[in-house]
């Protein structure tokens, strides 16, 4: 199931077409809902190591929660090139513009506060 959803993502951004609109916006979605699926395994496994469980199986719950941070790390940076791209199609007064515009600052504040979370952790260590 993990490979099929990886596949999915490798090839969802040669689907992207600007003249089609639906689809663009569906592609931009599926990242989204990635991000916020891998930002939810990340709080699992922050809670996972508050749990009184053996010292190797808090190492490996967080050599994943870190390896799933780099991977929401790259959808952002992934999605973020590719609404750029769509944006740059449409006239900026135009309804597809405005919506992807709106997409952008969704996953921006999104990322933001994630970003943000990091840092204070990287303080405190």
């Amino acid at each position: 199931m993990m490979e099929k959803n990886r596949m999915e993502m490798v090839n969802l951004p040669m689907r992207v077409n600007p003249q089609n609109f639906p689809e663009c916006v569906e592609v931009v979605l599926k990242f989204l809902n990635s991000i916020i699926r891998s930002h939810i395994v990340v709080e699992i496994c922050n809670l996972a190591e508050g749990l009184d469980i053996p010292g190797r199986d808090k190492a490996q719950v967080n050599y994943y929660k870190e390896v799933v941070k780099e991977h929401i790390v790259g959808l952002v940076n992934s999605v973020t090139r590719l609404l750029q791209s769509i944006t740059s199609y449409y006239p900026e007064s135009s309804f597809e513009n405005m919506v992807m515009k709106e997409l952008e600052k969704l996953i921006e504040q999104f990322s933001s506060k994630y970003t943000l979370s990091e840092r204070k952790q990287g303080e405190a260590s």
